[in-house]
């Protein structure tokens, strides 16, 4: 028969094991759930304004999560990369990225998101941006008139339906000219009034900038589909411009005349907030290099509020190119039509 004292440390030592045995369960548990459930924890990096301006705040502009198996994307993930696949296999596109996200969950699904491309006249909305964030300081700042120096057209495939003559306007001018009618003599001038803003643009929103010789085909590729989404990210969570801004710049953007790409790719009565990029690259003897074409924005489904981007080079020509972002973009809408996401 056991001694009392024995008997005690007996009881204490179940009782120590016991406790034990309930923690191990709980972290066993806990680990096999995140293994079962890998949408439980999420890396996420948040990018801050990072402002010398203020001293006890430190806004967050967007956050960057590591790709997800999102269980309700997966169909789609696999749908986009298998025409991806067979689009490159036939040779006249060499590489598509597309970058998708729910701007109603966060969740998000890609192919060859993190290649890099020359952006073009997608960074006319870098621009925008721009501008709008000086305007908050000096509401002034869109009324300046700056000169505008009437341009060609002839090395863009997709031209401007309609451009300014050459004078003054002011910087709200020559903003829709730019965005609308994707205008590069509005860049050009913009750019030439205020290129300070559009390089601490980029660096808040940490992204890489401008290579400085963007004439090399080689070198000059920069951005990601899933970099350059981070524009339409700040502006549909209104995190860096006003509301009141960040509504303004999409309404711009939605009125935006390309139709060959996103917009090809849904009902005619859904709202599409987007910016178009071409490129065409050519040795300095004149040697063709290949195209680039590029279309990202907001697609207002419904309930369902999703963003796409969509990145496509080749030697094809452009309406092959077109013809890509436009299959990938009804890809999408009818995915998320028929989940109800």
């Amino acid at each position: 028969m056991l001694k009392p004292l024995t008997l005690y440390w007996l009881k204490i030592l179940a009782v120590v094991v016991a406790v034990c045995g309930i923690f191990a369960l709980g972290w066993y548990g806990r680990h096999w759930y995140v293994l079962d459930h890998p949408n439980t924890i999420l890396p996420i990096t948040e990018i801050r304004a990072n402002s010398s301006e203020y001293k006890l705040i430190n806004p967050i502009l967007y956050s960057n999560n590591d790709k997800q198996e999102y269980p309700e994307l997966t169909p789609l993930g696999n749908s986009l990369s298998n025409y991806v696949t067979m689009v490159t296999e036939q040779g006249a596109v060499t590489s598509v990225s597309v970058y998708f996200r729910d701007l109603n969950s966060g969740h998000w699904t890609g192919v060859n998101e993190n290649e890099k491309y020359q952006p073009a006249s997608l960074l006319k909305v870098a621009i925008l941006i721009a501008y709008l964030k000086h305007a908050t300081d000096v509401p002034a700042f869109l009324d300046q008139k700056i000169y505008y120096e009437q341009g060609t057209t002839s090395d863009q495939y997709y031209p401007p339906s309609q451009t300014l003559k050459s004078g003054y306007y002011t910087a709200e001018q020559l903003l829709e000219s730019m965005i609308a009618y994707s205008d590069n003599s509005a860049e050009v001038a913009l750019l030439t009034a205020d290129q300070a803003d559009f390089d601490n643009l980029l660096k808040t929103f940490q992204l890489p900038p401008v290579p400085a010789n963007t004439d090399n085909y080689l070198t000059s590729n920069f951005m990601s589909a899933s970099q350059y989404s981070t524009f339409f990210r700040a502006l549909y969570n209104g995190t860096y411009l006003p509301w009141g801004l960040s509504e303004q710049a999409l309404g711009l953007l939605a009125s935006t005349n390309f139709n060959n790409g996103l917009v090809s790719g849904v009902a005619s009565s859904t709202i599409v907030a987007h910016k178009f990029g071409e490129r065409t690259s050519q040795l300095q003897d004149g040697t063709f290099i290949g195209r680039e074409l590029h279309d990202c924005g907001i697609v207002y489904y419904a309930a369902n509020p999703y963003l796409l981007c969509v990145m496509t080079k080749g030697q094809g020509t452009f309406p092959q190119l077109a013809g890509v972002i436009s299959t990938v973009s009804k890809l999408v809408y009818t995915y998320v039509a028929t989940k109800n996401l």
